[in-house]
């Protein structure tokens, strides 16, 4: 049997071409305004957002009536902040508002939404028991 002649390799391959740019999210929370409510990365989700962000936490807050204001703090829970991070696909939070070391300033705008009572397998807060919409903007 005779060896195969040396043959050079061919000229190379047409490059696929570059895919295009998925659409750009929405800016996370900025700053250290606001009382820090929840252990969770800040999102956007539909109605709920974390805003007043800091190293520790954030304060969450809910569309209602076509205005953004906060969720009251008063018995927010870990089961309350487990929901709020699903909603937003982000790893369960924790409340940390009792922990004052943690607290910034007070909430500037309404409160929208007190009482909040998740069992922690809700899809999204407006889904937990308990939740109360003020008829009024607190704050």
């Amino acid at each position: 049997a005779r060896p195969l002649p040396s043959s050079s390799a061919g000229p190379p391959g047409a490059r696929g071409e570059r895919g295009a740019r998925g659409v750009a999210g929405p800016a996370g929370p900025r700053g250290t305004r606001g009382r820090p409510l929840l252990a969770c990365p800040g999102g956007v989700s539909g109605a709920t957002r974390l805003v007043g962000c800091n190293t520790q936490a954030c304060r969450v807050e809910v569309l209602h009536r076509g205005r953004w204001g906060s969720v009251c703090s008063a018995g927010f829970s870990d089961k309350d902040a487990a929901v709020v991070c699903r909603a937003m696909g982000l790893n369960p939070g924790r409340a940390v508002d009792r922990f004052g070391r943690y607290a910034a300033a007070p909430t500037a705008g309404p409160v929208w939404l007190a009482g909040v009572g998740c069992t922690g397998d809700e899809l999204e807060l407006g889904h937990c028991r308990k939740a109360a919409w003020t008829d009024e903007p607190r704050g």
